[in-house]
């Protein structure tokens, strides 16, 4: 099967953990299938970083972990508008895509994000008659969708694909509510990858980051931005610091919250135990999963974070927000949920959980694999390709 991943969700040479999801399915579906990718650049990203440092093919594509990846410029209107970004990046893409689609015409159009990408995919498999799906992250729907114009654009994006892949159930009732077609709806896991998420030696993982053996250590992965709840985790830190001082936070990722959160760290006085990691490569995040007593997501929304899942497949709990699909995933007692901007009950389940003597008897919990995710994927699409195949013609008007 010849697959197209259009989206302008996918790793860059500079930017290597932007979509990694989006690359981890790629690849896998590229194990049995032929995938190439076409992944925009906003026009600002693209004036900032001109220039692309990656082996190319003879056809011109970028390799980008094996997978041939071209780049074209989406020109839009910053800030204004947005309902509309469809358009304008069918605009701006448009040639690039056709041109494409003559050399490499696909069996099936994949993307990621319902608008504007979903839309730009539906109009580029329409162009050769092939099918098109979209995953569904979480917020594309949730968040975006809360805008009224916003919302009949997503919607619209929604119904012009021919599948709708939701990473949890509770983004597929949020789909049903829209008025997206049931029959459309598929519930698609995202994947771990089990060779690098998995259980390992605590210790030495803690040796290795220079994290004490006696210490207590909560960890926070993630972009640091408002959504993210991040300003309310400091203050639960702050409540916990008051009682257990051996406790320390370890935030990795970056964003624009950065400097308002060192500043509110330093105003708590806790500076000295909250430990700002910046981004990380993917590579090296297990051992911060292995050596944390508690991995924490205080979100005001979410489909399913992965992060939690990765930190699952080494052995370590989690408490997190009761929102999205978080639940789904939450069936171990070790794990704990509570309510959103609330850091008291926030700090008094991390208290509980770190209070625990869990690292003597920690709980792998195995999760979908990308493997499983590519083939989930793999499976829509060629019942889509059989329907089409043997569908009656359509009949011509009178």
């Amino acid at each position: 099967m010849r697959i197209l991943f259009l989206s302008s969700i996918f790793p860059r040479p500079y930017a290597p953990a932007r979509g990694i999801y989006c690359r981890h399915i790629c690849q896998c579906l590229a194990e049995q299938d032929d995938v190439t990718v076409i992944s925009s650049r906003s026009w600002p990203e693209a004036l900032k970083h001109r220039r692309i440092d990656a082996p190319r093919d003879p056809s011109g594509c970028y390799l980008i972990d094996g997978l041939r990846t071209t780049y074209p410029t989406y020109y839009y209107p910053p800030k204004v508008w947005r309902a509309a970004y469809a358009k304008f990046m069918w605009a701006s893409v448009r040639r690039h895509v056709v041109d494409h689609l003559s050399r490499h015409r696909p069996d099936a159009v994949l993307s990621y994000w319902a608008h504007p990408d979903g839309e730009v995919a539906a109009r580029a498999a329409e162009l050769v008659g092939a099918p098109s799906a979209v995953i569904i992250g979480g917020s594309d729907v949730l968040l975006l969708g809360k805008e009224r114009r916003r919302q009949a654009a997503v919607v619209n994006a929604l119904r012009r694909v021919d599948a709708v892949l939701a990473v949890s159930q509770d983004l597929r009732r949020n789909l049903l509510q829209l008025g997206i077609d049931d029959s459309k709806i598929h519930v698609v896991y995202t994947g771990v990858d089990p060779n690098l998420f998995c259980a390992g030696d605590r210790a030495e993982a803690r040796r290795r980051l220079g994290i004490a053996l006696d210490q207590k250590a909560i960890l926070y992965v993630g972009n640091l931005i408002p959504l993210k709840g991040l300003r309310v985790l400091l203050d639960a830190l702050n409540k916990i610091g008051n009682a257990s001082p051996n406790v320390h936070a370890y935030i990795v990722g970056n964003g624009p919250e950065r400097p308002v959160l060192e500043q509110r760290a330093a105003q708590l006085g806790l500076s000295a135990r909250i430990h700002f990691c910046g981004s990380l490569r993917h590579e090296q995040l297990p051992d911060y999963y292995r050596a944390a007593d508690v991995t924490v997501l205080a979100s005001r929304s979410e489909g399913i974070p992965n992060v939690l899942r990765e930190s699952l497949a080494c052995g370590t709990p989690f408490v997190a927000t009761r929102v999205g699909g978080i639940p789904e995933i939450s069936t171990s007692s070790a794990n704990r949920l509570v309510n959103v901007d609330d850091p008291d009950e926030l700090a008094a389940a991390l208290s509980h959980t770190i209070g625990e003597s869990f690292l003597s008897r920690r709980v792998v919990e195995p999760a979908p694999t990308w493997h499983d995710t590519a083939s989930d994927c793999r499976e829509i699409f060629a019942e889509l390709i059989s329907r089409r195949r043997h569908a009656p013609p359509k009949s011509c008007a009178a």
